[in-house]
């Protein structure tokens, strides 16, 4: 005995292709997985050297990449020279108070002579200015 089928309400079938949909999709059956797969069985398709998407989500972008990379090359690699930083306050500092508590032999400590060697030409000088104003105090 064949009994007649419930014909699904209108929103029920709706909700039914969203769940399938959703489904095929998670499984990977639906047509654009399918079809990138069997480009990339093929070999027809390769993941972008930039981006590392497959197939490419920014092709423009990836393209002025590649662009600014061979010119990169062509030119060789930019070697700067690091400019020299002027020598830190608390270095200066450090040293005049190493004199002030230890005299001028406090020169000739390694912890200061060490500090001396990391000086630029302004430090030194502002050092020595430093000395001689003292020195004409205690004169």
């Amino acid at each position: 005995m064949n009994v007649p089928l419930p014909v699904p309400q209108e929103a029920e079938a709706l909700h039914d292709l969203a769940w399938w949909a959703a489904e095929r999709e998670s499984v990977g059956t639906d047509w654009h997985t399918l079809l990138l797969d069997t480009v990339r069985a093929l070999r027809l398709v390769a993941p972008c050297d930039v981006c590392e998407c497959d197939p490419c989500l920014t092709p423009s972008f990836c393209h002025l990449a590649r662009e600014a990379d061979a010119k990169r090359a062509r030119e060789g690699p930019q070697v700067r020279k690091p400019e020299p930083r002027p020598t830190p306050q608390a270095t200066i500092e450090a040293i005049k108070q190493s004199v002030r508590n230890g005299g001028l032999a406090a020169l000739k400590q390694p912890a200061n002579r060490e500090r001396l060697s990391r000086c630029d030409a302004a430090a030194r000088m502002e050092i020595d200015r430093w000395l001689q104003q003292r020195k004409k105090a205690a004169a």
